[in-house]
C-alpha cells in the first residue's frame, strides 16, 4: 500500500522534505530534464516532418481545387510514416516543457527559497511560458511571442488532448494563428524559435552555478527549519508598487493608490487602491474579464497568481 506523506513518521517526513528541497534547488537538475525533453521533441518533430512531406507528395489538387490522391498505393515504409502527420503537436508539447524546466531552473537558482519545506512556490508551478520567460528577464516580442503562446497551449492541452478543459482556452489563439499552424513553414518557424530560446535559457541557467549561489544553497540545506507560520504570503504581497502583469497578454498592470493612512492603533498602513490599470492598447480578453468580474480579476492580478483567473459570471 502506498503511504501518504501525512502517514510518515515526523523524522522520515522531515528527511523527505530536506531531500526534495536539496534536489529542487539545483538548477542543473532542471536542465538535465530539459535536455531529454528537447531531444525527444527534435526526434518526434523530424518524424512528423517526414510524414508531412509524404502527405504533400501523395495528395494534390486538380484544376477545380479538389483534393486528389496519387494512383500508386502506399509502400510499407510509407504506411509506417503516414500516421505521424500530427506528431508536431507532441513535439511542441515536449519543446514547451523543456522551456518550462529551464525557466524554473533559472528562477529557483535565483530564488532558492522558492523550493522550501517539500513544496514549490506557487510562482513556479504554472505552465504559462510567457510569464515564466518574462520572469527570467528574457524579452520575447512580435511573432516570437505568438510562437511562445502556441507552445504554451501545446503544453497545457493541445499536445495531450483534443480539447482543453474549457472552451475559453481555445480563444487564446486567434483564428488566423490557428490557420497559420497548418503551414509547414510556420510550424518550422515555431520549432526553430523554441530551439533558439532553449539555447538562450541554457546560458542563463549556467550562470546560476557560481560559487556564491552554490554556497547559498548549501547554507539553506544546513539551516534549521523555519518556525511554522499561518501566513504563507511573500513579504511584499501587500506592496502596491510590486510589479504585476495582465494574465492574458503579460503587459505590466498598475494599481494606483487613492489614499493611504495609518492603520488601526498605528500599526502599518491602510491603503485604498484604484482598479488595476492596463496600458494601452488594452487586450480584448482583459476587457471581457473586467466586464464579467472586475473584483475577481483585480484580486487575481494583485495576488500575482499565474495562469488565467477563475471569474464569477453572474447568470443572466
Amino acid at each position: 500500500m502506498v503511504r501518504r506523506t501525512s502517514d510518515l513518521p515526523p523524522a522520515e517526513s522531515k528527511l523527505q522534505n530536506w531531500a526534495y528541497d536539496l534536489n529542487g534547488r539545483v538548477p542543473i537538475n532542471w536542465s538535465i530534464k530539459a535536455q531529454g525533453l528537447a531531444r525527444a521533441a527534435a526526434i518526434l518533430y523530424a518524424r512528423g516532418q517526414d510524414a508531412r512531406r509524404l502527405k504533400a507528395s501523395v495528395f494534390s489538387r486538380d484544376a477545380m481545387g479538389l483534393l486528389v490522391a496519387r494512383s500508386q498505393p502506399f509502400t510499407p515504409e510509407e504506411l509506417d510514416v503516414f500516421p505521424d502527420v500530427e506528431m508536431y503537436r507532441v513535439a511542441f508539447m515536449l519543446l514547451g516543457m523543456a522551456i518550462e524546466n529551464l525557466t524554473k531552473g533559472i528562477l529557483v537558482g535565483r530564488n532558492p527559497t522558492w523550493v522550501q519545506d517539500g513544496a514549490l512556490n506557487k510562482l513556479v508551478t504554472g505552465h504559462d511560458l510567457e510569464s515564466l520567460v518574462r520572469r527570467c528577464d528574457v524579452v520575447v516580442e512580435g511573432e516570437d511571442r505568438v510562437a511562445l503562446r502556441m507552445l504554451t497551449e501545446h503544453v497545457v492541452w493541445a499536445g495531450r488532448y483534443h480539447i482543453p478543459r474549457s472552451a475559453d482556452r481555445i480563444a487564446r489563439l486567434t483564428t488566423k494563428q490557428k490557420l497559420r499552424a497548418q503551414s509547414d513553414e510556420y510550424l518550422d518557424a515555431v520549432f526553430n524559435f523554441g530551439e533558439r530560446l532553449i539555447a538562450q535559457l541554457d546560458v542563463l541557467l549556467d550562470d546560476e552555478h557560481t560559487a556564491e549561489k552554490t554556497a547559498e544553497r548549501v547554507a539553506l540545506a544546513q539551516a534549521p527549519p523555519a518556525p511554522p507560520t499561518s501566513d504563507d504570503k511573500p513579504k511584499d504581497f501587500f506592496d502596491p508598487s510590486k510589479p504585476r502583469f495582465c494574465p492574458y497578454c503579460s503587459r505590466p498592470v498598475v494599481f494606483p493608490i487613492l489614499s493611504a493612512r495609518p492603520g488601526p492603533q498605528g500599526n502599518g498602513k491602510t491603503v485604498t487602491l484604484h482598479d488595476p490599470q492596463h496600458p494601452a492598447p488594452v487586450c480584448d480578453r482583459w476587457v471581457r474579464a473586467q466586464e464579467a468580474d472586475a473584483y475577481g480579476l483585480a484580486l487575481h492580478v494583485f495576488a500575482g497568481r499565474t495562469g488565467e483567473p477563475f471569474l464569477f459570471v453572474a447568470p443572466v
